[in-house]
């Protein structure tokens, strides 16, 4: 896991592409960082060492408050990116409390609160699992664009 930064440029971005097998973009729900990642990605999708080795690219919705204005503008650019948001983590204190327990998430079977972050976790372990499945994809595939995971259609779009 390499922890990059969204202003990386030329050698510094063609450095982190080199060393990645995956490429994990977390969001935050605001115009700014919105603004960022879209940048962000531009920069990432047209530079040459990515185009002569593309790897898998998903988005991380980070700090999400359902049903906000921000979240609806979040949701807005991530289905006009050909990018899959492969998880959504809500803006919990959950976090912290595991933080200052030294614990991951998914330790935390007592929290109410951590067991509704843990569907979220297994979705983004999931994918990149699949990234990693030799017959996930091929060098043609890759070449032609990033590898897209299937779209995930909320439960709560499926009932309303």
């Amino acid at each position: 896991i390499i922890d990059g930064h969204s202003n990386a440029r030329d050698r510094d971005l063609e450095a982190l592409i080199k060393q990645a097998d995956v490429v994990l973009i977390p969001l935050l729900p605001s115009s700014i960082d919105i603004r960022a990642a879209s940048r962000f990605i531009t920069n990432l999708l047209t530079h040459r060492a990515f185009r002569n080795s593309p790897r898998p690219v998903g988005v991380i919705a980070n700090r999400v408050q359902p049903n906000t204005e921000t979240h609806i503008k979040l949701e807005h650019f991530l289905g006009c990116l050909d990018i899959p948001a492969v998880a959504t983590f809500r803006d919990s204190p959950v976090y912290i409390e595991a933080a200052e327990l030294g614990q991951g998430v998914s330790d935390m079977l007592n929290s109410r609160a951590a067991r509704k972050e843990v569907p979220a976790w297994r979705d983004l372990t999931r994918w990149i699992d699949e990234q990693s499945a030799p017959s996930a994809r091929t060098v043609h595939d890759l070449r032609l664009r990033p590898r897209a995971a299937k779209r995930r259609v909320d439960e709560q779009t499926l009932r309303a």
